[in-house]
């Protein structure tokens, strides 16, 4: 998916607006690249998403507190400001229903990792040893699980 356009309400009450905007629609552009990773099961380009989104997403926070203590605080009067403030919040929200979506994609593919894993134990035949009352029996378990712990 292709980033937002700034809305002109955004640009013309400008500086931290448009700076707001630029680290949410990043954030977004982020999303959309970890939902196309976890869909298609990228593991290490979903680690290194995360780890980019978790930046954007400190950056998104850390400017809305400023904004937060300056708009919000009447430090800065526009007529513009509502309009730009919906703007934010709209992509803001987009942000947020993607975050969800990924979630539940992440979900989904650990859940598939856990089932492979279960099976991959419950198939094992397992090694056949003697018990503490001496009787030959199986192995409960993988080794390979028991070896990665």
């Amino acid at each position: 998916m292709s980033t937002p356009e700034m809305p002109e309400s955004v640009q013309r009450v400008g500086g931290l607006a448009e700076r707001l905007w630029n680290a949410a629609a990043l954030l977004l552009e982020s999303a959309d690249n970890l939902q196309n990773a976890l869909i298609h099961r990228r593991t290490q380009e979903i680690w290194e998403l995360l780890a980019q989104q978790q930046e954007r997403a400190a950056a998104l926070e850390q400017l809305a507190g400023v904004w937060k203590r300056v708009i919000d605080g009447g430090a800065i009067v526009s007529p513009e400001l509502p309009a730009a403030r919906a703007e934010l919040r709209a992509l803001i929200g987009r942000v947020s229903i993607r975050e969800q979506v990924n979630y539940g994609l992440a979900r989904s593919y650990l859940g598939a990792v856990e089932r492979a894993l279960a099976n991959s134990a419950a198939s094992s035949p397992g090694r056949r040893v003697y018990d503490k009352a001496g009787r030959l029996g199986a192995r409960g378990g993988s080794r390979l699980l028991d070896c990665a712990g």
